[in-house]
């Protein structure tokens, strides 16, 4: 028979899956570039059912600005036209990807192991993880907190692998500084000779 205990714990944990679930349809989704959700966010079609003539008009005018720019290269003015449009229109944005690449960066869980167990830090992940959590659908919102996160977690992730990753790394000095080591000893004694 099962402990009491486990089976709340269980029930917690189905709970926080549902709740993880309904946060992450707050997410706002879209596949394709920028410029292509600016085209169809921007699109004067969309607002002909139901049919308002003021969201038409500036529909149009921003979907003109939107046509205008370069779809490859011009990203500072399609995020300019991202935000005039949040602003004019009231339309959201894909944060989904920014989102999810966010949460992984600032998981409380990526500074709790206990050979690099930092406080400050679990405390300052933890922070920026609820922060992020609750402006899932504002993609300005996530971007700011982005350029916080990175002056803060310069090195961040699973820091586990960050660990291996330096010391394959230092183990590669060594040999290298041994092998040049052992060449410049070969040098000088056939130079003795």
């Amino acid at each position: 028979m099962e402990e009491p205990h486990f089976i709340d714990q269980t029930i917690n944990d189905i709970k926080k899956g549902i709740k993880e679930k309904s946060r992450m349809k707050q997410c706002v989704e879209f596949e394709g570039s920028l410029y292509e959700e600016l085209k169809y966010r921007c699109s004067p079609e969309r607002y002909m059912e139901p049919y308002n003539p003021k969201m038409v008009d500036l529909a149009a005018d921003l979907y003109a600005e939107v046509l205008k720019c370069d779809e490859w290269g011009d990203k500072v003015s399609q995020v300019a036209l991202r935000k005039k449009a949040s602003l004019i229109l009231g339309v959201k944005f894909s944060t989904r990807k920014l989102y999810e690449e966010l949460r992984e960066k600032c998981n409380p869980e990526n500074f709790i192991s206990q050979q690099n167990y930092d406080a400050e830090k679990v405390k300052l992940a933890n922070s920026y993880y609820q922060k992020i959590n609750e402006c899932c659908d504002d993609i300005d919102a996530l971007e700011r907190l982005e350029k916080e996160i990175i002056v803060m977690f310069p090195d961040s992730g699973n820091h586990s692998e960050t660990n291996t990753d330096n010391e394959d790394y230092s183990a590669l000095v060594v040999i290298i500084a041994l092998i040049g080591l052992i060449g410049i000893v070969c040098i000088m004694m056939a130079n003795f000779k």
